[in-house]
């Protein structure tokens, strides 16, 4: 029938192109792999939607900073289907997530929760399969 979807296929699509990952990958690798390829895009769609709120609210700023953020996870998600996945990682884990929290907490004030980004560092960290175990938890 026209126009009907259906649900159940169209789910079962989306979890096998969720959780497929290249070939050849160690598990931890794959592991990061398929949570990188939700947060990455989200990272575009969240802060797309960013850059209207903080320009319509005149935070010329945050406004500029959520195009290079939407540039950066844009880059990222498209890294990270060619398999290449350190420097992506880094670039949003060490650099766009605790930038964006201090900028956003400067300029709109603590009570906004954007203080609170730093704890996706700290679990972005232990996701990390780059560096060693002991490494990862000294760095959470």
């Amino acid at each position: 029938m026209w126009g009907v979807i259906d649900r159940a296929a169209l789910s079962d699509r989306l979890i096998k192109f969720f959780n497929r990952y290249p070939d050849g990958l160690k598990s931890d690798y794959a592991r990061f792999f398929v949570v990188s390829r939700f947060t990455f895009p989200i990272g575009v769609i969240g802060h797309a939607g960013f850059f209207f709120i903080f320009w319509y609210l005149d935070l010329t700023v945050l406004a500029v900073f959520n195009i290079f953020s939407v540039a950066l996870f844009a880059y990222a998600s498209a890294q990270n289907r060619r398999g290449n996945m350190r420097l992506p990682a880094m670039l949003a884990m060490v650099g766009e997530i605790p930038v964006h929290a201090i900028l956003a907490t400067i300029y709109i004030g603590p009570a906004t929760g954007f203080w609170l980004y730093f704890f996706l560092s700290t679990i972005w960290v232990l996701l990390v399969p780059f560096y060693s175990r002991r490494l990862r938890l000294s760095l959470s």
